[in-house]
């Protein structure tokens, strides 16, 4: 019984979906409309039964001038955005820290043995003068490059981690360069033993070019190729020679 009631009321609703008219009309969202919309140029407007409230603002004629753009598009503030932003950004700063300070960051790398000057207190101004071995530079064209380097403070052997363009650094030089291969010769700093000072302020020399050749083998070199690919060097005529 109960069972053919629900086939009978089954059947009743089937009917009454074929029955239904097919050209119904479906109701969807209709967002509001902007605050922005011009609707002078619809051709059968109506107009609004209900005037506006007295305080709400009135129309303004360049609302509907052609030559002017409404609603106004504003400029973005600045060119870039995202990463690239950051970047120029961060560029600019760094070359405002660059044009402030005193030194200039040398040309250096791993193996190198630089000495620097580190304060522990901008107020104050004093810090510790220190000599020891570059074992790893980071992210040299950024702002936030940095070195490490070992070196041996009151008898202990000490592994530092300098931001370079962090204004506690105050001097930077290279006292002594290295040559040749110096992957694994640097390796032997890092192992479980304890370093002599003598070992953190002499350079890595391993191979490669002869001591003090390292910037005058490129020298050299530049020099020949601007020789080779410049035929005017050797000419005599005035009017080349100017």
């Amino acid at each position: 019984m109960f069972l053919r009631q629900q086939l009978q009321k089954g059947v009743f609703n089937f009917t009454q979906l074929v029955n239904q008219q097919s050209n119904s009309i479906v109701y969807r969202y209709k967002p509001q409309r902007s605050i922005f919309d011009k609707t002078s140029y619809i051709e059968d407007y109506v107009e609004r039964p209900n005037k506006y409230h007295k305080s709400r603002k009135p129309k303004q004629v360049k609302w509907d001038d052609p030559n002017y753009t409404w609603p106004p598009v504003y400029p973005h503030p600045t060119r870039l955005e995202g990463r690239a932003l950051i970047k120029e950004v961060e560029q600019r700063e760094k070359l405002a820290i660059d044009r402030q300070r005193e030194f200039k960051i040398p040309d250096f790398r791993a193996g190198d043995i630089i000495q620097f000057h580190f304060l522990k207190s901008i107020s104050e101004g004093y810090g510790n003068t220190v000599t020891g071995m570059c074992t790893a530079r980071y992210k040299n064209n950024s702002l936030m490059a940095g070195f490490d380097c070992v070196f041996r403070f009151h008898g202990v052997e000490v592994f530092m981690h300098v931001k370079q363009n962090s204004p506690l650094l105050v001097d930077l030089k290279v006292v002594d360069k290295s040559y040749g291969s110096i992957r694994q010769k640097l390796n032997y700093f890092w192992d479980d033993r304890t370093n002599t000072e003598q070992e953190l302020k002499k350079a890595i020399v391993k191979g490669g070019h002869k001591k003090g050749k390292r910037t005058d083998i490129y020298m050299e070199r530049r020099h020949l190729e601007q020789s080779k690919s410049n035929v005017l060097d050797r000419s005599e005529d005035p009017v080349l020679n100017y």
